[in-house]
């Protein structure tokens, strides 16, 4: 095998989800085919030196650490437990009430008695003391998730961020019961959960450039909850998350990414 790779040359793997269960042979093989050229590109990216986008060789911050960072850079993040004791777990529910639970990073699985490769998205979930009571301690003992405080929100913010530069849309997670608690659930329904671009004050652009610095990052996708009284609370930063259902027609997402690859490319 060959392969002209430089030591000046950027790489950007995109980090998708795939699941184990297959439709048919050419999937199979398809998905073996990527992963191999994805084992390939990161030997070549470690051989040769060359520069990587979002530092993929660094391992890309989990969820528990991206909480840390966040508020030692003064943002507000939600009460967050990690545990998968169900004495403590129903501790945290009773002392803060309405709680979220979600998993700490793979949130996809396939779907249960399914023969083809559809996926099922985990997403976040009110939780009740009745429901982990009502599971036996070996199952809540099987796997830890993340605990949180529920946040109030108005509607909630995401941001793309790439280096000091970011841009911000509002979404109106709250128009529906739908998507109240995760706006993702209703994300596919036309009219039901907006996405409008807002400005968004200095600090907002001082915090996702720290953050992203402090990550060895050079883009990310954040999410935040703005609470009824405009208070900015912290969820999580998605290295690879998407970003073009905000885009629109007017492009600036995609202006946002060009500017700032042509910034890297020539430095």
């Amino acid at each position: 095998m060959s392969a002209s790779v430089q030591h000046e040359d950027w790489w950007w793997l995109r980090s998708k989800h795939r699941t184990i269960r297959y439709s048919s042979a050419d999937d199979q093989r398809r998905s073996f085919e990527a992963t191999t050229r994805r084992d390939v590109a990161l030997s070549l990216i470690a051989a040769r030196g060359c520069r990587c986008f979002n530092n993929e060789q660094r391992g890309l911050p989990d969820k528990l650490t991206q909480l840390d960072v966040a508020r030692s850079l003064g943002c507000a993040i939600p009460d967050t437990l990690i545990s998968c004791d169900k004495a403590e777990i129903i501790a945290f529910i009773q002392a803060f009430g309405r709680t979220i639970v979600k998993p700490l990073s793979i949130s996809f699985a396939p779907a249960y008695g399914s023969d083809d490769a559809t996926l099922i998205s985990i997403m976040a979930n009110l939780v009740t003391v009745a429901e982990i009571s009502a599971a036996s301690d070996e199952q809540v003992a099987t796997f830890p998730a993340i605990y949180q405080a529920y946040v109030e929100k108005s509607y909630e913010l995401r941001v793309v961020a790439f280096g000091d530069a970011c841009l911000g849309f509002r979404i109106d997670s709250q128009a529906s019961p739908r998507s109240a608690i995760d706006w993702r659930r209703a994300e596919r329904l036309p009219g039901i959960v907006g996405r409008e671009p807002v400005p968004l004050p200095p600090e907002m652009q001082d915090f996702t450039g720290a953050f992203l610095r402090r990550s060895h990052l050079h883009s990310g996708v954040f999410d935040f909850a703005v609470t009824p009284d405009g208070k900015t609370v912290f969820f999580e930063c998605n290295p690879s998350g998407q970003w073009a259902d905000l885009d629109g027609t007017h492009g600036s997402v995609t202006r946002l990414f060009a500017d700032g690859f042509e910034s890297l490319l020539s430095s």
